[in-house]
């Protein structure tokens, strides 16, 4: 049917047009207001199911988790009343497994912030898993105790490391050079294993039968530490020889480091006047006239003794160098043997030989080590070496009395006076041994 525009007209005659917009958008806007609720309603009800979803899965979780412990606990359902035994079977599990286990349920009630024990275990139940979670932080802090007692006892063990007798000396680090010789060099050196200082004497050989001599040598005064555990004498750890050459050695001897030497501290003390005590002097004959005692116990002579072979470690005075000693079998120590010690020191009988070229000399050589130490304690009590000149070339005994008591009194008794008076006799029949000296210190 053909409408024409007037006939269109007279049909919404009276009709308002704005109204019919308004009413038109009112209609459109309830639709997109129906439309969003429904998507509304749609969003909560998956929120809702996917809530249920959670809550299901995150309590399926938990029940697995909580179940072997369950079963051990309550066994098969639960009860008011603990059960101990099971209890006791779980900490008999490794700990690894039960910290491991209680972790993970912790972890797991944190995550989805409920307490999913209270349905599940009892209270008896639940203390004996708060006792599990105690004796979890116990152990790990024992264990983290005893984790250190073993680093510490390892370093410790390294501390107590001590070097074989055939050490190797690849493994000592040269920190400082220390003394030096015809004998040789002295350093002080760092072992590698256990960071500790050592002193280590280096000689030049220049064939393989010296090296067996001085060895043997060594030996003597090692077997005697061992056996007396002499507290004066620093202690040799080691030997060993180096190839270097078609016919020369070097020859390594490791001992325990001193801080210094007598002679040292002796000139020390002479640049600051600073005179020993007659009680430091007392103790310091006590210490070493005491060792020398003990060796001659033992038929061993040093045969060199003066203030570079008498060390000073932590208080104690230690004898060194035994390059030149020996086992004494004569009778009564009184031996034929070639001359030996340092012309400063020697005594009498000793020095009157070197002087006519001789090679060798009978005498008794702890008499003669009593005469040498005898010097080095005048020179510790002088702190001078132009005293010992004096006494050197003298051998008349009333001279020497009167040189010992210008240089000793006022600073000393005379009970000093009269031990060194003994020990400078000229004669040797009339000078004491070690162990007659030492009897006669102790009752001083």
């Amino acid at each position: 049917m053909n409408l024409d525009n007037d006939t269109l007209i007279s049909e919404y005659n009276g009709i308002d047009i704005n109204n019919f917009k308004t009413e038109n958008n009112k209609e459109k806007e309830n639709d997109i207001n129906e439309n969003k609720i429904e998507e509304k309603d749609i969003k909560k009800d998956k929120m809702k199911k996917h809530k249920k979803i959670k809550i299901e899965s995150s309590k399926n979780i938990i029940t697995k988790e909580l179940k072997p412990i369950r079963e051990k606990i309550l066994k098969k359902k639960v009860t008011e009343q603990y059960n101990t035994s099971a209890f006791e079977e779980i900490k008999k599990e490794p700990e690894t497994k039960n910290q491991t286990r209680y972790i993970r349920l912790k972890n797991s009630y944190l995550k989805q912030n409920i307490n999913p024990e209270k349905p599940i275990m009892s209270r008896q139940s639940q203390k004996a898993l708060n006792n599990i979670s105690l004796n979890f932080s116990v152990n790990i802090n024992i264990n983290n105790i005893l984790d250190n007692k073993d680093q510490k006892s390892n370093n410790n063990n390294n501390s107590l490391l001590e070097p074989e007798e055939n050490f190797n000396p690849n493994e000592f680090r040269i920190v400082e050079k220390i003394g030096s010789g015809s004998f040789g060099k002295i350093y002080k050196v760092q072992w590698i294993r256990n960071n500790k200082n050592y002193a280590m004497k280096i000689i030049n050989l220049k064939h393989i039968d010296d090296f067996e001599c001085t060895k043997k040598k060594l030996k003597i005064i090692k077997d005697f530490y061992n056996e007396t555990n002499c507290p004066g004498i620093i202690r040799t750890y080691g030997n060993m020889y180096e190839k270097i050459g078609k016919t020369e050695y070097k020859y390594y001897i490791l001992m325990e480091l001193a801080q210094i030497d007598w002679e040292k501290e002796i000139n020390s003390r002479n640049k600051k006047n600073l005179y020993y005590t007659q009680n430091e002097l007392f103790d310091i004959i006590k210490q070493l006239v005491t060792c020398y005692a003990l060796m001659q116990k033992n038929n061993i002579g040093h045969r060199d003794v003066k203030p570079q072979n008498v060390l000073l470690l932590n208080g104690q005075y230690k004898l060194c160098d035994f390059g030149e000693a020996r086992n004494i079998s004569g009778k009564n120590g009184y031996i034929h043997q070639p001359i030996r010690g340092s012309e400063l020191y020697m005594s009498p009988i000793l020095f009157d030989a070197l002087n006519n070229d001789k090679i060798d000399v009978l005498h008794n050589s702890y008499k003669s080590d009593v005469f040498s130490l005898g010097m080095c304690f005048f020179l510790a009590a002088t702190l001078s070496f132009y005293s010992l000149y004096e006494i050197r070339e003298e051998k008349d005994m009333r001279t020497i009395k009167k040189i010992l008591e210008k240089y000793l009194i006022p600073r000393y008794s005379n009970t000093l006076v009269k031990i060194l008076y003994k020990m400078l006799q000229v004669d040797e029949d009339l000078r004491p041994n070690f162990i007659e000296l030492e009897k006669y210190i102790l009752s001083k």
